[in-house]
């Protein structure tokens, strides 16, 4: 029985999706297209992890990226079931059999040179392997190409690039124009295509994007070209801003009171101020301008906000309490720095990260 689209999709661990992911390793020979044939017929047809509309679609992505569709496409599949962890172990299982075979045959060649049985064993399997790649395409564009109107434009494109040589971004930008196209115009193939069908099963819940400071963060490392003197005058900067963040988060009582002890008694956010003294150090760390310009615009756009956000939500909590505070006219007794109010509040999370974030604009020197 062909489960409906409203069925509860079955609810599987980590670990029991480990041996699929085995099986769909150890059964991949023919190169990508064997390897995305045996994952279709696997985790589509028997299983029903993914629907197969949404199987081609992200084919369809995997095949514009560079690098190794197939391991792409694996590693996808398994974050859609179980995000980051789910991606990272069906990425490594999907090439640890090659990665083993590969290793084992460098140490016979390294060991013995040519070895003639191995020789004898790859011409033999050569037309097995053409065999099985296809049988692969045949299977993929039976699904893939459900209309006449697919099917010209698959045939375009091979014509365009195994008879003219048409390079193949070209063929891409050609293909996905056709297609626009087609679908402004209404060619039926191609909507009815981007629609959920019948049979499939419930999609994975969507998940939101990540941070912005996540984003900026990998952004900034990546652009950063580092030297040591800069890393060295950043290091200092932000650890100086990273100091004011851990003196306010000793004195904070967060959600219990109108804190004015501390830093509190000079700027109301000290966090923030402390936030943006680390920014301005890592800018300057990174040595680039496009950093310092992302860091700057990042801060001005956030914190800012953030800060709106903050005043509005204490004044609504603590009443004429904070307005007070904020005006000048009140007066608490002093409190002690506190370690442990420090740890409660979880500033060591900033600390990991900013110690982190330094750790790889050091690697990038070497």
């Amino acid at each position: 029985m062909t489960p409906s689209r409203d069925s509860a999709a079955p609810s599987l661990t980590l670990r029991q999706t480990i041996p699929v992911w085995v099986k769909v390793a150890c059964l991949s020979f023919g190169g990508p297209a064997g390897q995305i044939a045996v994952m279709q017929r696997l985790l589509v047809d028997e299983r029903r992890w993914i629907s197969e509309r949404r199987f081609l679609h992200a084919l369809n992505y995997c095949m514009l990226l560079p690098g190794p569709e197939a391991t792409q496409l694996a590693a996808y599949i398994g974050w859609l079931m179980h995000r980051w962890r789910g991606g990272l172990a069906a990425g490594v299982i999907f090439v640890l059999p090659g990665f083993l075979s590969i290793l084992a045959l460098s140490i016979v060649y390294a060991g013995w040179g040519d070895v003639p049985l191995v020789e004898s064993v790859f011409y033999g399997i050569k037309p097995a392997v053409l065999a099985i790649v296809v049988h692969a395409l045949v299977r993929i564009a039976r699904r893939a190409l459900v209309s006449r109107y697919l099917l010209v434009i698959a045939v375009a494109a091979f014509v365009g690039i195994f008879a003219f040589g048409v390079p193949f971004p070209a063929i891409v930008l050609a293909s996905a124009l056709v297609g626009w196209i087609g679908g402004r115009l209404g060619v039926e193939s191609l909507i009815s295509s981007s629609l959920p069908g019948a049979g499939d099963p419930p999609e994975p819940e969507p998940v939101s994007p990540p941070p912005i400071h996540r984003t900026a963060a990998t952004a900034a490392l990546w652009l950063a070209q580092p030297t040591p003197q800069s890393l060295l005058i950043g290091a200092l900067v932000a650890g100086a801003g990273e100091a004011v963040r851990i003196w306010a988060a000793g004195h904070l009582e967060k959600g219990r009171e109108v804190t004015t002890s501390g830093p509190y008694r000079w700027t109301r956010h000290p966090l923030y101020v402390g936030s943006t003294i680390i920014g301005i150090g890592l800018a300057i760390a990174s040595a680039s301008l496009v950093v310092a310009v992302l860091v700057l615009a990042y801060l001005g756009i956030t914190l800012s906000a953030a800060i709106a956000t903050e005043e509005a939500h204490l004044t609504q909590k603590f009443g004429a309490a904070y307005p007070a505070y904020r005006e000048g006219r009140t007066s608490q007794p002093e409190r002690r720095f506190s370690t442990a109010r420090a740890v409660r509040n979880r500033e060591y999370r900033a600390v990991i990260g900013l110690f982190a974030a330094l750790a790889v604009l050091a690697w990038k020197i070497l």
